[in-house]
């Protein structure tokens, strides 16, 4: 189970050590449990569509 106190601790550590790991510890479940799909972006990508634009 995880507390929205852990969540913050979290924030709080990635923001003052730049370490993720506690953060993604405390998230991953969450996003299980809502069934919150990932978003995978690749560096092209966004390029390309802006190309596409012109």
């Amino acid at each position: 189970m995880v507390t929205m106190h852990d969540v913050l601790d979290a924030q709080w550590q990635f923001d003052h050590n730049k370490d993720e790991t506690y953060l993604r510890r405390v998230i991953y479940p969450l996003e299980k449990l809502t069934g919150v799909p990932q978003a995978h972006r690749h560096e092209g990508q966004c390029g390309e569509c802006h190309l596409l634009r012109r």
